[in-house]
């Protein structure tokens, strides 16, 4: 059984018991605008795809598997995310994911894409993975460019789809570009940093050296095989420090990008935030 977590999420096999959660936000009409099927849903249609779901094996090339989404707080199904092994070469899947309207826009489905992409290239081992949406879904082609997808193409009208002529964006990644994008990231997020600190907007200079610290250490955890607690950059520092055997200089650094501004939006010791996290990098990866 394919059981998959987060810090707010379990990724598991559908239930009996998710059947009205699954066709209540696949016929709510904004969920379904750029999906596949068509609103309302019913709770026929939604029982005969949980028992085909059922009958279906994890990674059984040419055929969609799809996880149900459980937040852990309160064991709501608000979502569902499909892999599907490619028939003509089972180093390569195609990815998707649902979520109900309610939860889009807090970051749950890169939460949940990101556990299937470790899980699809690490546990897996596939050397590509793609994912394409509609070129008027911007939320979904932000959030594919977020995890280090590469944009390889742009299908203009090429489906005809509920009544209009759509236009397809298609990305993937490979195997070693999900291995280091954590480095594109950082320097990324290091630069953004620079910018907001040229531009007087030293918050967001902080927050961004804290995402990139973040970053870097989710990869210390990926490659001491330890199960990282989050996305959060808070959670994965305050994770660190608890560690009982760290590269010397490590905790302290951590230490500073965790600090909160006072009052008067000062750090309450003089520190470059953006240079810790450099500095954090450098002794946890090099």
């Amino acid at each position: 059984m394919l059981i998959l977590e987060t810090a707010r999420l379990i990724l598991r096999p559908f239930q009996d018991a998710d059947l009205e959660a699954f066709a209540s936000y696949r016929s709510d009409p904004q969920v379904a605008a750029y999906q596949g099927w068509e609103a309302p849903y019913s709770l026929e249609q939604a029982k005969e795809f949980i028992e085909t779901m059922k009958n279906t094996q994890p990674g059984e090339p040419g055929k969609w598997y799809q996880l149900a989404l459980e937040q852990k707080s309160n064991t709501r199904m608000i979502g569902d995310v499909a892999f599907c092994i490619l028939s003509n070469d089972p180093r390569q899947a195609e990815i998707g994911i649902t979520l109900a309207a309610a939860y889009q826009g807090k970051g749950y489905a890169g939460e949940a894409l990101e556990r299937l992409l470790e899980y699809l290239f690490n546990d897996m081992n596939l050397h590509r993975v793609r994912a394409n949406c509609d070129l008027e879904n911007r939320a979904s082609s932000h959030m594919l460019e977020n995890l280090g997808f590469r944009q390889e193409g742009v299908w203009i009208e090429s489906l005809w789809f509920k009544g209009r002529w759509s236009s397809e964006l298609w990305y993937a990644m490979l195997q070693r570009e999900w291995h280091s994008r954590w480095l594109i990231i950082f320097e990324d997020e290091l630069r953004q940093a620079q910018a907001a600190r040229q531009a007087g907007n030293e918050g967001k200079a902080r927050v961004c050296a804290r995402r990139a610290a973040g970053i870097a250490v989710g990869e210390y955890f990926r490659r001491k095989g330890i199960a990282s607690p989050g996305v959060s950059a808070y959670d994965r520092l305050r994770a660190l420090i608890q560690m009982s055997e760290l590269p010397p200089g490590a905790a302290e650094l951590a230490s500073h990008l965790l600090l909160k501004v006072n009052e008067r939006y000062q750090l309450p010791i003089p520190a470059d935030l953006a240079e810790d996290a450099r500095q954090l990098a450098k002794i946890l990866l090099d």
